[in-house]
């Protein structure tokens, strides 16, 4: 909770975005543009957040990274409303996961996920709805 509240804060946002890199290992670009009620697993430890939107209400476990695919290389990604990103996870490119959405642990995502659905990895991001699990 005190990390969400670091890296969310925007006065003083470099100030704030360095104790939550020192103290939990949390590093967020200064760009990324953060809604409310970000929600970090075991305190943000270990993520990376490059320069891309996220929406409200997003849950992020550790040791995930969200970003491009390089210097200058590309787009960055566009995180909406109520998605949960697994452990471990790698959110490249410019991509768009879509409401409510959720993410498997240990997931490389390179490719746009449609909203109310779950996306893992096997050997390429497979994808089922939400509604085929009711």
């Amino acid at each position: 909770m005190i990390t969400e509240w670091l890296v969310t804060r925007r006065c003083g946002t470099k100030f704030f975005r360095w104790i939550a890199k020192v103290w939990r290992h949390c590093e967020v670009h200064p760009n990324a543009n953060i809604s409310s009620n970000l929600r970090l697993g075991h305190g943000g430890f270990g993520i990376v957040i490059g320069n891309c939107q996220i929406g409200r209400d997003v849950t992020i476990m550790q040791g995930t990274t969200i970003g491009n695919k390089g210097l200058l290389q590309g787009g960055f990604p566009t995180i909406s409303n109520g998605v949960f990103i697994g452990s471990n996870c790698d959110i490249i490119g410019d991509i768009t996961l879509g409401d409510y959405c959720t993410i498997g642990a240990g997931s490389v995502i390179t490719k746009t996920i449609p909203r109310d659905s779950i996306a893992y990895n096997q050997k390429d991001t497979v994808v089922k709805y939400k509604e085929d699990y009711k």
